[in-house]
């Protein structure tokens, strides 16, 4: 009796260990397939936990980005200040009960270590006093977006002149134009040429502020094979830089194709071919940009470029 109970502790023991070295094997199957499935993916293998980008053109728009140069160049006080106003709020957030404007200014060189400062005569012009009153609250947004709001109400904007970052009017601002040579080489095909990309820019980004529209002192050439030479405010700059990135994204969609039944006009249309005619000459009527020979990406031009 007691050699039969044995015997059946000895097989019960074994079924157990093989249970439980199943359950490891069984485990150790599913840990390769997940990091299989994260390196089919791109990501990384690690013990951290993998979440997805919820927007499916924010890895394109990282790619599309092309750097633009800039005539100012890329020194490092200028590009911190565009870095710090492109992070997200502290948690603290932009919060003010009829706070003066010169405390509101305090509270964000020490919260964000960034050199910013009242451009007292524009605001003296405006009748904009240093201890103005301001009244915002503000969280969950970028610190660039968070200024503009707060400042809006007042006819105040920002931008960066001397290294740092300048609180004045906006009809100052629009006084600051700054040049920046855009690469678009790659976005010229049979479709789209560099005439009409520059057609998109100066018809549907700040059209009133393009000289050649008859607003204000913004230009914009083509030069050589795939570039062009902008001068504009840095705020109309960033619309630029979105616009662009968002063309290069739409040209990765599928294309529309036109029915059957569609006339060749509007095929044309679909196409992006259109009866345009040539630019020549200058643009705007106003100088300093010379020997304009051939819009469409081969030509050469002498283009002066000033610092702003």
């Amino acid at each position: 009796m007691n050699a039969r109970l044995q015997n059946e502790s000895r097989t019960y023991e074994m079924l157990r260990l093989a249970i439980v070295c199943l359950l490891c094997l069984a485990t150790a199957t599913v840990v390769v397939a997940q990091q299989d499935d994260a390196d089919s993916f791109g990501f990384e293998a690690s013990g951290e936990t993998v979440t997805a980008d919820p927007d499916p053109f924010a890895a394109s728009a990282k790619a599309t980005t092309q750097p633009v140069v800039w005539t100012h160049g890329n020194r490092p006080a200028i590009q911190k200040i565009k870095e710090i106003l492109a992070q997200p709020l502290t948690s603290v957030g932009l919060d003010f009960e009829e706070a003066p404007l010169e405390e509101i200014v305090d509270f964000l060189r020490d919260e964000y270590q960034l050199e910013i400062h009242l451009d007292l005569p524009a605001l003296d012009e405006l009748g904009i006093a240093e201890d103005e009153q301001v009244t915002c609250n503000l969280r969950n947004i970028s610190l660039r977006s968070g200024l503009r709001l707060m400042l809006r109400p007042l006819e105040l904007t920002t931008i960066i002149v001397d290294e740092v970052l300048l609180v004045t009017t906006e009809e100052e601002a629009d006084t600051h134009l700054v040049v920046g040579i855009y690469p678009v080489g790659d976005m010229l095909n049979e479709h789209a040429g560099l005439d009409d990309i520059l057609d998109v820019l100066v018809t549907t980004v700040a059209a009133d502020t393009w000289a050649e529209n008859g607003g204000g002192e913004a230009e914009i050439r083509p030069l050589g094979p795939g570039r062009l030479v902008v001068s504009q405010t840095q705020a109309v700059h960033e619309q630029i830089l979105d616009t662009l990135n968002a063309l290069r994204q739409a040209s990765r969609l599928p294309e529309a194709k036109a029915p059957p039944n569609a006339s060749r006009r509007d095929q044309q249309r679909g196409s992006g071919r259109r009866p345009s005619p040539r630019r020549g000459g200058m643009r705007g009527g106003r100088g300093g940009f010379a020997e304009e020979q051939d819009h469409g990406g081969g030509g050469q031009f002498r283009v002066p470029v000033e610092s702003p």
